[in-house]
């Protein structure tokens, strides 16, 4: 799933399942989602990846992204369930 606002593109939830991994399939959805993204106008992107969790980071790295260090993620939990 991917998005924008207008400015950013966001990749949200590219996940696939332990038994399908190295099948190609995220590459493929990846590839969808920035060819949609650069149809709109939209040549950066960002995704978030939990801190520990190397396997993404590797991953992602092996496709070019780069991971940011100039920057921090705040969190706002508006109302009783803490959606984690």
């Amino acid at each position: 799933m991917s998005g924008h606002d207008g400015k950013r593109g966001y990749i949200q939830h590219l996940a696939v399942a332990p038994e399908h991994r190295q099948s190609g399939i995220a590459t493929k959805l990846l590839s969808h989602c920035i060819a949609a993204l650069k149809a709109k106008g939209i040549i950066k992107s960002h995704i978030h990846v939990l801190s520990n969790n190397e396997e993404a980071k590797r991953y992602w790295e092996s496709r070019g992204w780069s991971q940011r260090t100039d920057i921090e993620v705040f969190s706002f939990i508006n109302g009783d369930d803490n959606n984690t």
